[in-house]
């Protein structure tokens, strides 16, 4: 096998292997930051699981919610998805995570590097990051 077979091969592995994607996120403002945020699904369950940031406030934080799900969060009674474009000021130009709903929703939800509302503050300085793949 050529240099190039194998290259072809091993990143094919490698792609496949990229379910979830994992972000953090701080405020330049006050200094708010999460820990890791493991997003979207897994190859186990992302038939049935979008892990998604969401604006829960009242408990001035940010939240994982499952965009599939029925009732996608039980620990929060009101939260806006941060797919919502008023919870951005500045779109950004780079995605930092992007991942296709399969049916019946079929939609595309992403993250840029754009300044969103930050939890704890209320200003538009809540960056997110992308630190790597999970599965």
């Amino acid at each position: 096998m050529s240099f190039i077979g194998f290259l072809t091969i091993l990143m094919g592995i490698w792609s496949s292997a990229q379910a979830g994607m994992i972000v953090s996120a701080k405020c330049d403002a006050c200094g708010y930051e999460t820990g890791h945020l493991f997003l979207f699904g897994g190859k186990a369950n992302f038939k049935t699981v979008c892990r998604f940031p969401a604006y829960c406030p009242e408990k001035k934080s940010l939240i994982l919610i499952n965009l599939m799900a029925d009732n996608p969060e039980e620990d929060c009674s009101e939260y806006t998805s941060y797919t919502d474009p008023k919870l951005m000021q500045n779109p950004g130009s780079k995605t930092i995570a992007s991942w296709n709903l399969p049916e019946p929703k079929k939609t595309p939800v992403q993250l840029t590097d754009g300044g969103y509302l930050c939890p704890r503050c209320g200003q538009f300085r809540f960056h997110f990051r992308s630190a790597g793949f999970w599965d």
